[in-house]
């Protein structure tokens, strides 16, 4: 089951490349919708990606599985999200298979000259102790790079799997057609844990 959720993520993800836009942002702060508070995996990555937004790293790994959170220990490594007071989000209906979802969003921030631009995260969910929980998370990066595609519970995978030193990866400015700012595309488990 946990392939069938990674591979969606994947194709989902790679069907989706170029399909960014650079319209302006629809007036609001994210999906307040009905459906997202009443649908509980559409919540959890609701509140996933709200505590991305604010920088709120604590409040991100309460989302995260047991195995996600325990890898993340064991590497030393804690959830360091960039924040940005500019971002809004959308949560699309979850794809639900047994104890595995799927949840598209929308990422909408604007670049360091104030343009705006929209990007594609896609969460993948499992059902641990009857909540449901995120683990997995792919990101275009843009025309002719693959995405980034991060395993939570397997993270020596996720890193052989990403572009070798892609600018967003190292830390440097992002390519044309990605995410300008870089805010959400490096990987937000590169800060040591405090201890």
């Amino acid at each position: 089951m946990r392939w069938f959720a990674l591979t969606i993520l994947g194709a989902a993800i790679i069907c989706s490349q170029g399909c960014g836009s650079s319209e302006t942002p629809a007036a609001g702060g994210g999906s307040t919708a009905a459906s997202v508070a009443n649908d509980p995996v559409a919540s959890v990555v609701y509140h996933f990606l709200d505590a991305m937004r604010r920088g709120d790293g604590e409040a991100a790994s309460r989302m995260l599985t047991p195995l996600a959170l325990e890898r993340s220990r064991d590497r030393n490594e804690s959830l360091a999200p960039p924040g940005s007071p500019t971002a809004k989000f959308t949560v699309g209906a979850p794809q639900i298979e047994n104890d595995e979802a799927v949840v598209k969003s929308t990422w909408t921030d604007v670049d360091v000259d104030g343009k705006p631009y929209n990007e594609e995260i896609i969460c993948v969910l499992r059902l641990c102790d009857g909540q449901w929980r995120v683990y997995g998370m792919a990101q275009d990066l843009g025309p002719n790079r693959p995405p980034m595609v991060m395993d939570l519970e397997r993270p020596d995978a996720v890193a052989s799997q990403q572009p070798a030193q892609t600018p967003a990866a190292a830390g440097t400015p992002a390519a044309a057609g990605s995410n300008p700012s870089g805010a959400v595309a490096g990987n937000p488990f590169d800060q040591p844990a405090q201890r």
